[in-house]
């Protein structure tokens, strides 16, 4: 409460008091559950209040280490936290006094004590006054009720002062429910919806400083090419003709890491240049990144293209939260290959309908790969190929070649695809004046680390995490590059060397120029309740529940403790931009 400060409008003042009694209630309830569960067992006075008091003692513990490891680092306590306090490594990163030792023995004795008065205390009250119980539970579920649908109004409403409250709770996961809301036309697309920001404490500080970009005399054009789930061994004459000639010609990176499992996080690094662990604040205070709020300066016009709606994940509250309003209309067609020839389409009549005079960023999108589709009347040279794709079906005894190609067939249909907006720039001789990007948001696995792992969102291995990385840049020539980058130094190449920002990366940006050939150790990946330090011939996991795995590069567990100096570079990076 001391960080997040006192809301300055009443509905987040009301929702503040809401989530905060009733999402410690919820801890304490479930904590008090598990007490109970136990005296079912062996319903023993002496034995379930000394078991309650050791219970509440630890919550009450962990409460309080989480608020100091919050006001240092201004994240939760996560499993790189744990992995510190469990292999007795947390004094590398803080110098612990021994008075500090002291103060932290008298807490935990204090705390102790404490839970043990209240349990006989409570004890005493609660017994012939059962009546009392119901009336708690029935005002804790409103509570907890009332602070759920405040939240879920705010997410509909976009109102940043409430959404942007819910970070300073430990474990708090409120309720969302966008698709239902926007199918009941309670919620808009984003290119209805006017941008409003509301004034308020910000938990952020991105950027450091102020950027400092000269407003060019002339600007090259910026095109932004992904497709969903290509890895970076099927970039390929065989699997992407169009695209590996292409690269051919231009700068190919052979050691790009998307340091991310998943869209939502993989597209946040490419644009921010920040770790993947920020998602969640940038999206609360609908924050956008500096290169597009740089490029909206500039004069762009955007063509913004995408197959897959921008609402889920949600870019259009964060990398295009600025430019909402460009985003192209859900593309329309029965199936994802059609969606994907429509945006296509849009492309290239975006390409011919624009101001000649101005500028122009475009971003195209193609999901073919991520729904393993593709025309039953285009060629499919990968053989055998599945008719249909059946997840269920997906075991460790699986023949993963006929989906595999299932897979390489939709990714050489997509090249067709982005060959017509590479032939477009070339026919308009806009490669001269057109930065190109052409790469993935993630790979995808098909059990290749024989752990029985399929698709994407499952591990941090090179198979999900890596991918291709083309880069055209008018002047410069081509060349591949052998080491290591990933999407964290797409950003900031981008603001230095095109848009000619002065601005240090370290002010607004994880990552350092592409062709700068130092190594990036640790690479910070992220995605769903974990996070993983990527470094040579290791990865190691760290899971929000608090416990951690460390793995060699193809995914097998070996017996050591994690460099705590690759952790005290992880969590600077991820705290540099929170408000101190």
């Amino acid at each position: 409460l001391q960080l997040s400060g006192w809301p300055e409008t009443w509905p987040a003042r009301v929702f503040l008091l809401l989530a905060w009694v009733g999402h410690f209630a919820t801890v304490a309830a479930a904590t008090g559950l598990v007490a109970a569960l136990c005296g079912l067992a062996w319903p023993n006075r002496r034995w379930i209040t000394g078991l309650a008091v050791g219970l509440f003692g630890l919550v009450a513990m962990a409460v309080i280490v989480d608020s100091i490891v919050f006001k240092l680092f201004r994240f939760h306590l996560n499993g790189m936290v744990w992995s510190l306090l469990w292999n007795g490594q947390i004094t590398d990163i803080l110098p612990l006094s021994a008075n500090t030792w002291t103060i932290a023995g008298l807490i935990v004795i204090l705390t102790l004590l404490g839970e043990a008065v209240l349990a006989m205390g409570v004890w005493r009250w609660v017994r012939g006054r059962t009546r009392f119980g119901k009336t708690i539970v029935w005002t804790v579920v409103a509570v907890v009720a009332a602070g759920q649908v405040m939240h879920l109004w705010a997410e509909a409403a976009q109102y940043t002062p409430v959404t942007k409250l819910v970070r300073y709770f430990p474990a708090f996961k409120p309720l969302t429910a966008k698709r239902t809301l926007r199918r009941l036309g309670w919620m808009k697309e984003a290119n209805e919806q006017a941008v409003t920001f509301q004034s308020g404490r910000t938990a952020l500080k991105y950027p450091l400083e102020a950027i400092s970009c000269p407003k060019p005399v002339t600007l090259s054009n910026l095109v932004v090419i992904v497709i969903d789930g290509w890895r970076f061994d099927m970039l390929s004459e065989a699997v992407t003709p169009n695209l590996w000639r292409f690269s051919q010609s231009n700068q190919r990176f052979e050691q790009h890491s998307s340091v991310a499992n998943a869209t939502r996080f993989g597209i946040f690094t490419l644009f921010y240049g920040l770790y993947g662990t920020y998602w969640n604040a940038m999206l609360a205070e609908q924050r956008g990144p500096v290169l597009i709020s740089q490029l909206n300066r500039a004069g762009c016009q955007f063509g913004i293209f995408a197959t897959a709606p921008l609402t889920s994940p949600e870019f259009d509250r964060t990398v295009f939260v600025e430019v909402r309003q460009q985003i192209a209309p859900r593309a329309e067609g029965a199936s994802v290959p059609q969606r994907d020839e429509n945006i296509t389409r849009r492309m290239l009549a975006f390409l011919d309908g624009r101001d000649r005079t101005r500028p122009f960023f475009a971003f195209v999108f193609y999901d073919s790969t991520h729904a393993y589709d593709y025309p039953p009347d285009v060629p499919a040279p990968f053989q055998p190929s599945l008719l249909r794709v059946d997840h269920l079906k997906f075991d460790q005894n699986y023949d993963p070649v006929p989906l595999r190609n299932r897979f390489l067939n939709a990714a050489h249909y997509v090249d067709t695809l982005a060959a017509q907006v590479l032939q477009r720039l070339e026919e308009e001789s806009l490669l001269d004046q057109t930065v190109v990007l052409i790469t993935g948001d993630h790979g995808q696995e098909f059990n290749d680390t024989g752990k029985n792992y399929w698709g994407h969102n499952g591990n941090f291995s090179r198979w999900q995490s890596r991918v291709p990385l083309i880069v055209h840049w008018p002047g410069r020539p081509p060349g591949v590059f052998a080491h290591q980058t990933s999407h964290l130094d797409i950003a900031p190449t981008l603001m230095r060397d095109l848009l000619q920002c002065a601005t240090p990366f370290e002010n607004y940006s994880n990552g350092r120029q592409l062709w700068d050939p130092a190594p990036r150790i640790p690479l910070v990946a992220a995605s769903w309740g974990c996070m993983a330090l990527l470094s040579p011939g290791r990865i190691d996991v760290m899971f929000d529940g608090g416990y951690s795995e460390h793995l060699d590069e193809d995914y097998r567990e070996i017996s050591t403790r994690t460099p705590s100096k690759f952790i005290a570079v992880a969590m600077e990076g991820m705290s540099r931009f929170y408000m101190r």
